[in-house]
């Protein structure tokens, strides 16, 4: 397969999963919209400590595989799940159980009952599986439908929860619960297939995949955990009010991961159809990566620094101000969302790099985070997280050097990298400096937003159009 064959194939299936899994995380964006205006920051905080939860014990319950299963062809992933013995996967659903539990002990502080804890954390993470498996699968259509049906019915809960005499969260969790039960089962429909004859291939030595997946098991863990393991302990640790307030200042931009997953997903399906010593290819698919990346990362990170106050006080309200610090900190770790950094080790089953990558991560964030404490408040709590995710990177890009055998300049095409940075720097700012001034705050975000969609979209046609050689 040529490289412009191949990058058209990247861009067309990153496309196709972020469109996917845009509907998800709209849903998202407008209940904390919503929320942040209507409710006191008591129970705001006490609705977003829920999810975030939610999300650091997913780390352990969700157990890698929606990562996983993203390393193998559909073929070769039909034969591997054959492989596994009935008692792993009893002692897999044992461990998703106790996770769950653990979960619901830990909401039961806050009053939520044991069993809406428990049917939350199993469904929804059974939920985001299938869907990773119905992208394998390349059941795009019937992903669509069901998020769709699944966000129409997601806002029309919150919507009606909103709308009460009293704002209830265990009811509305418990309301999500059948949500996901019924999302679950349509999704489980889809998989099944009476006709799934996959074709013979080379399935992995089961020391080699069983190894592969607790590596990725352990990344994946971790690295949900640094997103969530600092609001968990605010949670945990500070009043409902004061969680509100450091949660929206750090809360990750929404539409970036979705992005970054969907672009990573599509060229980890593109992965596993090269051997790995094919690391000319593979370079060729990193160096892509990095351009299609760069074009989000770059003006996202700008148009938040610039407008960080405005956005704060128009989408949180102005309750939320105190948040504008944490916020500015945090957005320090987008610039390295330009890059994937694991997918060349996911490829080499060099789970024990990924995992290093990660040590080196969670050491430099516990030396760091005391002190910027100390000398920041809170704001410096997130900053010590942005600055483990840097010394992290730099490993990571050390290691693919040596396993590509190939310098950092052929790897990462840092003149593109360096332009698209300083021309979504000044394209940003302009628009910041040219606008404010003149037009309310939403009219100046939704305007700069506006132009610079059609930059990137500009931007990225040219790419796509000329992405012959990667060189």
């Amino acid at each position: 397969m040529q490289e412009k064959t191949l990058n058209k194939i990247i861009y067309k299936d990153s496309f196709i999963i972020f469109s996917i899994r845009l509907l998800s995380t709209l849903a998202m964006i407008l209940i904390a919209y919503a929320f942040s205006h209507s409710l006191s920051t008591t129970d705001y905080g006490r609705y977003t400590n829920y999810w975030n939860r939610f999300y650091a014990f997913n780390a352990f319950a969700g157990l890698g595989i929606a990562a996983f299963i993203f390393t193998y062809s559909k073929d070769k992933l039909i034969l591997l799940l054959r492989q596994i013995k009935r008692g792993q996967y009893i002692a897999l659903a044992l461990f998703m159980l106790v996770a769950s539990i653990a979960f619901a002990g830990v909401q039961a502080r806050s009053g939520y009952p044991a069993l809406i804890s428990i049917a939350f954390m199993l469904l929804n993470t059974l939920c985001i599986i299938t869907e990773s498996a119905l992208i394998i699968f390349r059941k795009f259509r019937q992903i669509f439908w069901i998020n769709l049906l699944y966000l129409i019915a997601f806002l029309w809960l919150h919507y009606r929860q909103l709308h009460a005499p009293i704002f209830d969260a265990a009811s509305l969790f418990s309301s999500l619960c059948i949500l996901f039960a019924v999302k679950l089962l349509v999704s489980g429909f889809f998989l099944y297939e009476r006709n799934a004859a996959p074709q013979a291939e080379e399935v992995p030595a089961e020391t080699n995949y069983q190894k592969l997946w607790l590596h990725l098991y352990l990344f994946d863990m971790t690295q949900i955990l640094m997103v969530y393991v600092d609001k968990f302990v605010v949670s945990i640790l500070l009043n409902e009010s004061t969680a509100a307030i450091y949660n929206n200042g750090s809360t990750p931009i929404p539409l970036l991961p979705i992005i970054f997953s969907a672009v990573s997903s599509a060229s980890l399906m593109q992965f596993s159809k090269y051997d790995k010593g094919d690391t000319v290819m593979q370079t060729s698919i990193m160096r892509n990566l990095a351009r299609i990346l760069s074009n989000f990362a770059f003006p996202i990170f700008f148009f938040f620094v610039f407008f960080r106050y405005e956005f704060i006080v128009t989408y949180f309200s102005n309750k939320y101000i105190p948040s504008i610090p944490i916020f500015l900190a945090s957005l320090f770790v987008i610039p390295l969302r330009m890059f994937n950094y694991t997918i060349i080790f996911q490829k080499h089953e060099r789970g024990d790099i990924i995992n290093t990558g990660v040590l080196l991560d969670i050491g430099a964030t516990l030396a760091l985070v005391y002190p910027l404490y100390l000398f920041m408040g809170l704001p410096g709590i997130a900053l010590s997280f942005v600055l483990g995710t840097y010394i992290q990177a730099g490993f990571y890009l050390y290691k693919m050097t040596r396993i590509l055998q190939q310098p950092i300049h052929r790897i990462v095409p840092i003149t593109n990298l360096v332009m698209k940075f300083l021309f979504y720097g000044l394209l940003v700012y302009g628009l910041y400096e040219g606008l404010i001034p003149f037009v309310r705050p939403i009219t100046a975000m939704l305007s700069t937003i506006c132009v610079t969609a059609v930059v990137i979209l500009a931007i990225v046609r040219r790419e796509y159009r000329s992405a012959q050689h990667l060189s």
